[in-house]
């Protein structure tokens, strides 16, 4: 009998996309497996989809937290999921995302086959409703400890960026941890840091996309700042304070991931005409503090695209 794996997904005014990403769960060929649907205060048809789904396919467990009165967030969400879950195997799918049919399949094969702690695959970044060709590639598989995974995980190199979403967890690993719900911008990177902290086993992923990420034309990098994005500088400065103590060998890659991201919210902050001389004074000192890591780390090299254009509109409203 194949481990039973508990797929976390959290659920919010996601009508158009639902139904895609819960069908290509329910398509998968792995099939001892349960989804946890956390609806979280969902206005629109969500969850009355989901509470039909559920329905129809007994390892459909929904979860309505329609009484908060107020969406809570992802975090929260995924938090609800933990609570519930019961597989020796953790994932966790985006609400307005979709997988391949081997997902589960292969995730839980490289986790057991080279008796790993995290397994991952690649994502594929598409806009809704215009799917990308998925251009066949030599399979690889990289083995990793959690140090390099890390290293890897914070250039966006290897392991795709801190998602969690293309990646399977062991429980037994995970015990008690949970999402930080007061981390409104890159939430992912803190859990799945102090995740690897505790592996002791290679970590291992395959190149094959497996994981669609659905552009949202209406997300967090299409509308007005918001001051919600500044919890990732607090993320950062926690990983680099813990760094130092127990991964140093990951400090110059999350000191590198810092002055980027601090460039990105100064971007933001002068895109939208955010006033605050104070904050933009922070942004470029934490910037020029760590600017030489972008280089060393090969960030610059990896993020030039979006650099230049970024770096060209801050100077035109430098303070």
């Amino acid at each position: 009998m194949k481990e039973l794996v508990s797929i976390i997904m959290p659920v919010f005014n996601v009508e158009k996309y639902i139904k895609i990403s819960l069908d290509s769960i329910l398509n998968q060929t792995y099939e001892n497996f349960e989804i946890i649907i956390v609806n979280d205060c969902s206005t629109d048809s969500s969850k009355k989809i989901c509470e039909e789904y559920a329905k129809k396919d007994s390892r459909i467990i929904f979860v309505d937290k329609s009484d908060n009165k107020i969406n809570k967030g992802a975090s929260y969400a995924r938090n609800c999921g933990l609570d519930t879950a019961k597989g020796k195997y953790i994932a966790f799918l985006d609400s307005d995302d979709y997988v391949e049919p081997e997902f589960i399949h292969t995730l839980a094969s490289l986790l057991e086959n080279f008796d790993s702690d995290l397994s991952g695959c690649s994502v594929i970044r598409e806009t809704f409703g215009e799917p990308k060709d998925m251009k066949n590639k030599k399979s690889t598989i990289n083995l990793l400890s959690n140090v390099e995974s890390m290293q890897n995980i914070m250039t966006s190199n290897i392991f795709d960026n801190g998602y969690v979403c293309n990646k399977l967890f062991k429980r037994e690993i995970l015990g008690d941890m949970r999402f930080n719900e007061k981390i409104l911008y890159i939430e992912d990177l803190p859990f799945v840091y102090n995740y690897l902290k505790k592996c002791e086993k290679p970590c291992v992923y395959s190149n094959r996309i497996l994981y669609h990420y659905i552009r949202n034309p209406t997300g967090s990098t299409k509308g007005k700042f918001n001051t919600g994005k500044l919890t990732a500088l607090k993320t950062m400065e926690y990983i680099i304070k813990d760094c130092k103590k127990n991964m140093p060998q990951v400090l110059e890659h999350a000191r590198g991931l810092y002055c980027l991201i601090n460039l990105e919210i100064l971007y933001y902050t002068l895109r939208d005409k955010y006033k605050s001389r104070e904050l933009r004074k922070n942004l470029k000192k934490n910037m020029s503090v760590n600017l030489k890591y972008l280089t060393k780390i090969k960030l610059f090299h990896l993020y030039k695209r979006m650099l230049v254009p970024i770096a060209n509109l801050a100077s035109k409203f430098i303070v």
